[in-house]
């Protein structure tokens, strides 16, 4: 009888885990050129992207369902472009080339036109930048790289990388939690602005951690494997997609907001990055890296996981624990 309740509760639980069924991956576009770092406007008609190729470095636009881009902005190396909540701008960062890198945080009409600076350059490398929920900040990390002491004896660097943000207006950017003694990567606000997503090697390895905007104690989300890196919240907020970089299983997978098990969405071997929901919910797109030479070349290609179909979400640990004490 014991046996047989316990097949039973394990079915239950085998029925409830998350589950993506029927996911449809298809290349958005297929060229020689470098195209990265996709997101979906706020309708879900059109994604922007960075378009680098033998000519010009470039924000370029194109329908979600394929075709061919438009240009709407060139400069030297833009990377990460983010909409605003109500679609009317889009904010990137601009790599600057001098003594050392130095990037700028920019924005441009989603129709096009001229650049803003939001930021100066301030000797940090910027990655991914979000915009909160109403439109009034922007989140974003930011690491140094190396300098020249003045008098040219010593090279100047930090090994860590902190969240900072900045009015949408543009400003003096801040350090969201001060300074930490480690690594804290690629920021992304829950829909309700209440909780913000990140990747951070404090345990070791990068794993995604979750935590209140008001400096709770985080929240680990993976456990295993990795770097993982890049997450992104679901548009209702219960799902949080990440790249996660191995050899065997590496892809997009998706996490249960809450904790629980981890669902892979595309496992395709390749270097797969920058997951970013449609408005409904129902598909992901994401860059592709299927050269060998990583991390030069021009083999970058965006995709889309289209006809998700997640289930409820996973049984956490905790609940396992619960489970198991009831059989002892």
């Amino acid at each position: 009888m014991r046996s047989f309740v316990i097949g039973v509760v394990l079915a239950v639980l085998l029925l409830s885990y998350s589950q993506v069924n029927a996911v449809t991956l298809t290349p958005l576009r297929a060229t020689s050129d470098d195209e990265y770092d996709p997101c979906f406007s706020p309708d879900g008609q059109h994604i922007v992207f960075c378009w680098n190729n033998s000519a010009q470095s470039s924000l370029a636009l194109m329908s979600a369902s394929g075709g061919n881009p438009i240009t709407l902005w060139s400069g030297y190396h833009a990377k990460w472009p983010t909409w605003s909540p109500g679609g009317s701008t889009i904010v990137f960062a601009e790599e600057q080339l001098g003594e050392m890198i130095s990037d700028a945080l920019k924005s441009i009409p989603s129709t096009g036109g001229s650049a803003s600076e939001l930021t100066p350059p301030f000797g940090r490398v910027i990655r991914h930048p979000c915009w909160s929920p109403t439109g009034a900040d922007i989140f974003f990390s930011a690491y140094s790289v190396p300098s020249w002491s003045p008098t040219g004896a010593d090279i100047l660097f930090s090994l860590y990388s902190d969240l900072w943000t900045v009015p949408a207006s543009g400003g003096t950017p801040s350090r969201l939690w001060g300074v930490t003694p480690y690594t804290e990567y690629d920021p992304s606000i829950s829909p309700d602005g209440h909780r913000i997503a990140y990747a951070s090697n404090v345990t070791g390895g990068f794993q995604i951690y979750v935590r209140f905007l008001a400096g709770d104690t985080p929240i680990r989300l993976t456990t295993a494997g990795g770097p993982n890196l890049e997450p992104a919240w679901s548009p209702d907020g219960t799902w949080i997609a990440f790249a996660h970089i191995d050899a065997g299983d590496g892809g997009i997978w998706v996490i249960p907001a809450t904790g629980g098990v981890p669902v892979c969405i595309t496992c395709s071997g390749f270097l797969d990055g920058t997951p970013n929901w449609s408005p409904d919910g129902r598909s992901i797109v994401f860059d592709r890296y299927s050269g060998s030479d990583f991390p030069t070349g021009n083999q970058t290609d965006l995709w889309i996981a289209a006809d998700l179909n997640l289930g409820p979400t996973s049984v956490t640990e905790t609940t396992w624990g619960r489970i198991k004490a009831m059989f002892r």
